[in-house]
C-alpha cells in the first residue's frame, strides 16, 4: 500500500507476496556456541573485543554475515536486510 508507478498512480501489491517480492519468510539467526576458550575469557576478563576475536577464531557466523549470504543467494534483498538489522 502506498506504492506508486512512474505516473504517480497507486500500484496494488501482488497477492502472492503482499508487495515485498518474496513469497515465504526466511529466518536469520545468530547462535553463539560457548566453548572452553570463550568461557575462560568470559570469566577472566569479559571484554567485548576479546570475546569477538574468540568467536571469529571459532568460525562464528554473525547475524549480519548470515544475512549477507541470504542477499547474495537472492533469498532476500539488501533493503530487507538493512530493515531487519537496524532494530
Amino acid at each position: 500500500p502506498g506504492m506508486v508507478d512512474a505516473d504517480e498512480k497507486e500500484v496494488q501489491p501482488c497477492s502472492n507476496c503482499s508487495g515485498i517480492g518474496y513469497r515465504e519468510r526466511t529466518g536469520i539467526f545468530e547462535v553463539l556456541q560457548i566453548n572452553d576458550s570463550f568461557r575462560k575469557v568470559l570469566i577472566k576478563s569479559p571484554r567485548l573485543d576479546q570475546l569477538e576475536a574468540i568467536a571469529k577464531a571459532h568460525r562464528h557466523i554473525s547475524m549480519r554475515d548470515m544475512g549477507i549470504l541470504e542477499v547474495a543467494s537472492g533469498t532476500t534483498s539488501l533493503e530487507e536486510l538493512q530493515r531487519i538489522l537496524k532494530n
